[in-house]
């Protein structure tokens, strides 16, 4: 699955989507998870689904496209608390 955010009103709805699920899955807002070892598979099992997982360090990537014509709506995402994720 890619998730497209179009416009700011896509933007913003997107972000609060990752916000959730990154704490669904304890994904940490470094994009690693953050939760027991013993419970990964329990929270990550079917993250690769919207996540690209680097496997050299296990960084969870979201699969996502972001699109708006005004450029101030992407640069509040790269400010935000998730900037790290993307």
């Amino acid at each position: 699955m890619i998730q497209i955010q179009i416009g700011q009103c896509g933007n913003q709805v997107g972000l609060n989507y990752w916000d959730k699920l990154i704490n669904e899955h304890k994904i940490g807002l470094d994009g690693f998870y953050t939760g027991n070892d013993q419970d990964e598979d329990k929270y990550l099992g079917n993250s690769e689904f919207v996540f690209n997982v680097n496997q050299s360090d296990r960084k969870y990537v979201p699969r996502a496209i972001l699109v708006d014509s005004e450029s101030s709506v992407l640069d509040e995402i790269r400010q935000s608390h998730l900037s790290n994720l993307f």
